[in-house]
């Protein structure tokens, strides 16, 4: 993952204010455990109820459980990473509506692929990194990717934040900033 200040030449689609709005991207491992998942759904309730921006790849089975949890009656808006070429993305209903309501942006890497591949993720995780410069890891598995992320970004000038669950005491360092559902006012003063 290379954290080059590049200007990447991306496309989007829906609502591009929400670029300068005030954003934290979140990150959850493939293997995150079930038995987090009531704190997850707790905490991630919660930063939807802030006047944020969410983004995400949204790829990881608990990234997309949360995305699903995202409500055009909360303030929080969303904006979604793909690493593919946006005119072969099928909407769901719940895109759709945010879509009307502006509440959603989708971003991609400039690319004419149909599928995702792990160049274009590469690219896409640069693009996200790009541009949001508040990262919360929700969970992290030991020796994955995003453990790499998370070291990588540590020393890259982001705000590194990280769900306060035992489950995360392993990445508990001083680069980072502990976060639950009663705290999140220390988000929104950085975001």
């Amino acid at each position: 993952m290379g954290l080059q200040e590049n200007a990447l030449i991306f496309n989007t689609r829906g609502n591009i204010e929400l670029l300068s709005q005030n954003k934290v991207a979140v990150f959850a491992s493939r293997q995150t455990p079930e038995s987090m998942h009531p704190d997850l759904f707790e905490f991630f309730d919660a930063l939807r109820r802030l006047p944020i921006g969410i983004s995400s790849g949204w790829q990881s089975p608990m990234e997309k459980l949360l995305y699903k949890r995202m409500d055009v009656r909360q303030p929080a808006n969303v904006l979604h990473y793909y690493a593919m070429d946006l005119n072969s993305v099928k909407l769901s209903k719940l895109q759709e509506n945010l879509l009307k309501e502006k509440k959603l942006l989708l971003i991609s890497p400039e690319t004419k692929s149909l599928r995702a591949n792990k160049r274009l993720i590469k690219k896409r995780d640069e693009l996200l990194f790009s541009q949001n410069k508040n990262i919360c890891f929700l969970h992290i598995s030991k020796g994955g990717r995003l453990e790499k992320s998370f070291n990588t970004l540590l020393q890259s000038g982001h705000a590194v934040f990280l769900l306060e669950h035992p489950l995360n005491e392993p990445f508990y360092s001083d680069g980072t900033v502990l976060l639950h559902p009663q705290n999140l006012d220390i988000l929104r003063a950085v975001v």
